[in-house]
């Protein structure tokens, strides 16, 4: 969401606008540059970046943000760079800031990819252009390609204002989604159709730079990092809370069964995008030395690497008779699998320093060292 931000029009849609006249919680509280998902998403997405700039990638390879590349890491920049070739050979604009005035003159955005390309409409019309963009998620959480407010809003600013003769298609690329359409979904659209939402994206560009605009709770809220100072949010989610402890009766009518259910699913979005704010905060306190009362961080163990370049890799397969060679990418575990010895790959493979992972701070267990 590289210069975006998330507010909610009368119409209900959340959508993504940059506005930096209007103060707002995310610059008040910016995203911390070394959460985990940030890290990962700033590797992953450098990944991408390398292959269409020529480079190779490799399991191990050390991000310019200190991060090393995992498997994960490459299958998903190897996926991003073949549905991007499938469709369209080049050139590639990559990670391009792009302003968006049709929606506001203070609205740009960061399209991860996108690019340009003709094909002939019908009989005796004129030939169409097609714009083609593209978002990289290296999150699990769903991201759908239907009524993307933030490819719209990219769209407006790439085509500006004269969206006659111009297809549009919008494509994301999740590889850590598991969806039943699979980790690539597209669609397609004429640039006209996309009027009335471009219009919607105006009017809460405008709300947003009223001398009070007001904060409405909405889906978008939760990935937004300053939730957990949001006193409208905090109150969200607390009604929620106070709404699951209540009882109810239960012979419910199919009525009321999918009302409740409707009322504890928004409930339920609202309390995990609290948690997850404060979970942030209280991570952020405590690697500032804080302590924060039932919480600790624990680090997890790295993903094991080789300390060797990958043809050293494949030589030393080679002494013990074991063929690493027919692999583009061979880890650790995979050069265990294809038959070398253990204790030779743990000597030519180091573990780097795992993430930090927020868990409550179990005293008993602390006790219980100190009585041994």
């Amino acid at each position: 969401m590289s210069g975006s931000h998330a507010f909610l029009p009368p119409s209900g849609a959340a959508i993504w606008v940059k506005c930096a006249a209007a103060p707002s919680m995310w610059q008040r509280y910016p995203e911390p540059e070394d959460s985990l998902e940030s890290m990962e998403g700033t590797a992953a997405h450098w990944a991408f970046e390398q292959l269409f700039a020529g480079q190779s990638i490799d399991v191990g390879l050390l991000a310019p943000n200190g991060v090393v590349l995992t498997e994960e890491m490459c299958e998903g920049a190897e996926l991003f760079y073949d549905t991007v070739m499938e469709a369209h050979r080049g050139p590639h604009y990559v990670e391009l800031r792009t302003d968006i005035p049709r929606v506001h003159l203070s609205n740009w955005g960061t399209p991860d990819l996108f690019n340009w390309g003709t094909t002939v409409a019908g009989r005796g019309l004129p030939e169409e252009m097609v714009l083609r963009i593209y978002d990289y998620k290296f999150g699990h959480g769903y991201v759908d390609e239907f009524e993307n407010w933030q490819l719209i809003d990219y769209a407006a600013g790439l085509i500006g204002d004269d969206d006659t003769h111009v297809t549009v298609q919008m494509t994301i690329v999740q590889p850590r989604c598991y969806h039943r359409d699979g980790p690539v979904r597209r669609l397609t659209v004429r640039a006209s159709e996309l009027r009335a939402q471009i219009n919607i994206l105006r009017a809460a560009a405008e709300a947003a730079h009223e001398p009070n605009p007001i904060a409405t709770v909405n889906p978008k809220c939760k990935h937004c990092s300053g939730r957990h100072a949001c006193e409208t949010y905090q109150r969200t989610a607390l009604e929620a809370a106070d709404l699951s402890m209540r009882s109810v009766p239960l012979d419910l009518t199919p009525q009321a069964l999918g009302l409740e259910l409707s009322m504890l699913k928004r409930a339920q979005a609202a309390l995990d995008g609290r948690i997850s704010g404060l979970e942030q905060s209280v991570e952020a306190a405590v690697k500032q030395g804080q302590r924060v009362p039932g919480w600790s961080i624990e680090y997890t163990n790295g993903r094991q690497a080789w300390m060797v370049p990958t043809d050293e890799v494949v030589a030393l397969g080679e002494m013990m008779q074991v063929d690493l060679s027919k692999k583009a990418v061979v880890t650790p575990k995979q050069a265990v699998k294809a038959g070398l010895d253990p204790a030779l790959v743990d000597a030519y493979s180091f573990f780097p320093p795992g993430s930090p992972k927020l868990v409550p701070d179990n005293l008993s267990t602390l006790r219980k060292v100190f009585q041994k």
